[in-house]
């Protein structure tokens, strides 16, 4: 029977916490490991944390000084021992059935990556109508297929709402980014990818990860600093994508579409680097390749 190992990084997520780690431990499918990370919380979270440790055996406790949610899940690879691995933000919560259902995807595909589809929710616990999911559930069987998927369904490009072979991630010594927090989910999937020639991800078309939205999170404020890390990140996935050949004219223009807004926001000399890069792309897209909605974008921004 495989053993899931969840990796959960806490940073000052008292309100929420117990919600998340109750959807992990009432779990239907019992065979797992919670790898909590503390990451220097200042709250109660660590308080919290201890106590589901002192009645559930399953939970593994690890206190660290705050470094970031990336280093907090690197931690929490090192202390897996689990078949597969699965990353769940403290402020969200799964399905209750979630893993059983990956599971029998796992049992009956052999799949190395099993994801499934997003429902958000307001801090009142109001489900939206706002869901990221595909049409249908589907296999992709190549790493090719995986890599043009993540384009055409930006639900691929999270980490959240996936369970990864652990092999897959150990064995190639694939991390986090620590120098990120803009784009760092979607980064270690595509390098996933990229390390893996053999690889095969089976999609689940269920609700079965739940979102949790806060108008004042930090994640919803914009800076210079995040916006030059969005677009730094951007440029890495258009590498990862040149390297194996898959065509990235789309991503060039999101990378295009955020320089601009950047440059109106902030014209200063930290952009001078994303500016060479803006004009390469500009040089490289080619006008034939795009859809209407996309010409129009790039004549917008070339002009």
């Amino acid at each position: 029977m495989y053993k899931i190992s969840v990796i959960i990084p806490i940073y000052n997520a008292g309100l929420n916490l117990k919600k998340c780690i109750d959807s992990i431990v009432n779990q239907t499918y019992k065979n797992i490991e919670i790898i909590l990370v503390d990451d220097g919380s200042t709250d109660n979270s660590l308080d919290i944390c201890k106590k589901y440790k002192s009645i559930d055996n399953r939970i593994i406790l690890i206190h660290q000084k705050n470094y970031g949610v990336s280093h907090a899940r690197n931690v929490g690879i090192e202390n897996s021992s689990g078949d597969y691995l699965s990353f769940i933000d403290s402020d969200d919560y799964l399905e209750l059935d979630c893993y059983e259902k990956v599971i029998n995807c796992i049992s009956k595909s052999k799949c190395e990556i099993v994801s499934f589809a997003i429902n958000f929710e307001d801090k009142k616990g109001i489900k939206s109508n706002e869901i990221i999911k595909a049409s249908h559930d589907m296999i992709l069987k190549t790493k090719g297929e995986c890599f043009i998927q993540t384009k055409f369904e930006p639900i691929m490009w999270r980490c959240c709402n996936k369970v990864f072979k652990r092999n897959i991630i150990v064995q190639k010594n694939i991390k986090f980014n620590t120098k990120t927090n803009q784009g760092e989910d979607g980064l270690f999937v595509l390098n996933i990818l990229d390390s893996n020639d053999n690889i095969s991800m089976y999609y689940i078309n269920e609700l079965l990860y739940n979102y949790v939205q806060y108008d004042s999170s930090s994640s919803h404020k914009i800076s210079e600093k995040k916006m030059i890390e969005w677009l730094n990140t951007l440029h890495e996935y258009i590498n990862i994508y040149r390297k194996n050949n898959i065509y990235c004219d789309d991503i060039k223009i999101i990378y295009m579409t955020n320089f601009r807004k950047a440059k109106m926001k902030y014209n200063n000399d930290m952009l001078n680097s994303n500016q060479v890069i803006f004009n390469e792309y500009k040089k490289e897209i080619r006008f034939k390749n795009l859809n209407l909605k996309q010409k129009f974008k790039l004549f917008v921004l070339k002009f």
